[in-house]
């Protein structure tokens, strides 16, 4: 299961709470992006000037990059394919291995 949410702690330890008590193991993993790699005009999105000030609040606050994470993704190095290809690669490691790192 994905779960795709700007994790805060609290939502962090209700889910893992959740999960281990039905027998099922989480995998934490945050997408982290820099304000430029999000808003770049390459990018199909378009955000607004209020969309813009959230996206440098929750960089500020660390969301992408997450203390309880298990695997810290930067985003917006690489193309989708390549990111996506370093995503999987990344979490099948962890399901084997169960070690925490980055990608």
């Amino acid at each position: 299961m994905v779960i795709a949410y700007p994790l805060g702690c609290t939502n962090w330890i209700y889910f893992r709470r959740r999960f281990e008590d039905a027998g099922i193991r989480t995998v934490t993993i945050g997408l982290r992006a820099t304000f430029a790699g999000i808003t770049a005009e390459t990018r199909a999105r378009r955000f607004d000037e209020a969309e813009k000030r959230r996206i440098a609040v929750m960089i500020a606050e660390g969301y992408g990059a997450r203390p309880f994470s298990d695997l810290i993704l930067d985003a917006d190095r690489d193309s989708f394919e390549d990111t996506l290809a370093r995503l999987v690669s990344a979490t099948r490691r962890l399901m084997r291995d169960g070690a925490r790192g980055s990608a």
